[in-house]
């Protein structure tokens, strides 16, 4: 689909871009264009009304139903709920918008006092089909390799999930492994809103762990029962964690995932080639401070529950 640009924004002087945006909102300017080149397939079409939740520097979340959308910068991962910017973005979001702010529906998007965000000629981004899977062995040397990554990240940055949380998350790992629905909701509760971040480690350790169950060969009807179970237990519980993460647990609970996320899950089932498994590993734990490697650790520890347990064990057909 066409996707318009936005008008560059010229400095002139000593202020830069973000400066002079300050300096024109304040002396009535008209609303800066801001071009969304893309949207997950969950951003309601045609646009409603809504409040500003929460801005930072390349993100701005704003309210929707029960939950929030993602505005992104440039180069942002995608995801269900996400609008990623075109290129011409301001680098700094919280220039043009704030939070409690409220933004008014129009024809082709939003528009607020220093932005009007246009979305009318966006592509529409949905998950492509994973590959085929691979052979044991090639999944088992990609599972070691998040290992590792994974273990070389923690004595760099060691986060709750690499302290405390590792016996939790160790716990729910084996319950989903013999599909012990009461020992995995035990787990969870104590999971959910732990951890450092905007989006807690135990709530990433959550989400990583729904979207390894949610891949297509994981389709045997007691394990859905269980996937569900689960999914139900960690919905139940948001009110203990932050409005983000609650947003991102029901996202995942109702099988919405984003892209890297996605990118990780497929690349350790289906690929042969260790450079595709590294570069979506290395991409997804690039994602703010903790909350990739948690995510990561999770789908990590949902495949080796479910596709590489010992002897197969958990591996029923029933």
């Amino acid at each position: 689909m066409r996707v318009s640009s936005a008008p560059t924004l010229v400095a002139r002087g000593r202020a830069g871009p973000d400066r002079r945006l300050r300096l024109l909102a304040g002396h009535g300017a008209a609303p800066l264009a801001l071009t969304v080149a893309s949207i997950g397939y969950l951003v309601p079409c045609p646009p409603a009304p809504t409040i500003v939740h929460s801005v930072f520097a390349r993100a701005c979340n704003v309210r929707w139903r029960d939950g929030l959308l993602t505005l992104v910068a440039p180069g942002a991962s995608h995801g269900p709920a996400v609008m990623r910017l075109a290129r011409e973005a301001p680098s700094d979001l919280r220039t043009l918008l704030e939070a409690g702010e409220r933004l008014q529906a129009t024809p082709a998007g939003w528009r607020s006092a220093r932005a009007a965000i246009d979305w009318a000629h966006a592509a529409v981004w949905r998950p492509a089909a994973p590959d085929r899977p691979p052979g044991p062995a090639s999944l088992a040397a990609n599972l070691q390799r998040a290992r590792i990554l994974l273990a070389q990240r923690a004595h760099a940055a060691a986060g709750v999930m690499e302290a405390e949380g590792a016996p939790a998350v160790a716990a729910l790992e084996q319950a989903c492994r013999v599909l012990d629905a009461e020992a995995a909701e035990r787990s969870v509760h104590r999971l959910v809103g732990w951890g450092e971040g905007l989006t807690p480690a135990g709530d990433d350790v959550l989400t990583g762990m729904l979207a390894a169950f949610d891949a297509p060969l994981f389709a045997a009807p007691a394990r859905r029962r269980f996937r569900d179970a689960l999914a139900a237990a960690c919905v139940a519980r948001v009110s203990r964690t932050t409005a983000i993460a609650a947003h991102q647990l029901r996202l995942a609970a109702g099988g919405h995932h984003g892209e890297a996320v996605l990118r990780v899950r497929d690349a350790l089932l289906g690929a042969d080639d260790p450079r595709v498994v590294d570069a979506a590993l290395e991409r997804a734990l690039a994602i703010g401070a903790t909350s990739g490697a948690a995510t990561v650790a999770g789908v990590v520890a949902g495949l080796r529950a479910w596709h590489a347990a010992p002897n197969g064990a958990g591996r029923e057909s029933a």
